[in-house]
């Protein structure tokens, strides 16, 4: 079993073969999972400076009421804005993949897709501290098109279809 900082190595040096092909023989849970650990972790300063702030009704709350809201709505929600746009990625990318005619499945692209973003999640936890709006958004652009740059690099090192006669 690797340990989380195997995983983070590994994501860090996507699109690289060794890498991808190590990455691809995890179970799918196991990079949702992660996912989601880093994006829990990453969701505390988050908390804590929507606590701190005292501009919206988080601050207003009282910390037990704080801890539920934030455990059972702000994380969940944070969770499904990351993930939501994976499956979009992963639907453009297996278009793409049967373009170019290589066989690779949803679960597959979705898994490595999962691993690829942890690093655009780490820096848009660092952009959304700086609390400027116009550069989370330019964040949330380069991330994307950081996914996508990847994971076409991906479906390349993959070989084509067999075709048959």
């Amino acid at each position: 079993m690797k340990t989380i900082l195997e995983f983070l190595r590994l994501s860090i040096r996507l699109p690289e073969k060794q890498a991808v092909f190590t990455l691809n023989r995890e179970g799918f849970g196991l990079p949702i999972v992660f996912l989601c650990f880093i994006l829990f972790i990453v969701s505390i300063p988050l908390g804590l400076q929507m606590v701190l702030s005292g501009e919206n009704m988080a601050a207003e709350l009282a910390l037990p009421i704080f801890f539920v809201y934030f455990t059972f709505l702000y994380y969940p929600f944070f969770v499904l804005t990351i993930l939501t746009p994976l499956v979009f990625i992963t639907l453009f990318l297996m278009m793409y993949a049967r373009i170019v005619k290589r066989k690779m499945g949803f679960f597959m692209l979705y898994k490595i897709s999962a691993f690829a973003s942890i690093i655009p999640v780490i820096g848009l936890s660092i952009m959304i501290l700086t609390t400027v709006d116009w550069l989370q958004t330019v964040w949330i652009v380069i991330s994307i098109v950081y996914i996508l740059f990847v994971m076409i690099r991906v479906v390349h090192l993959y070989p084509p279809k067999r075709t048959t006669k």
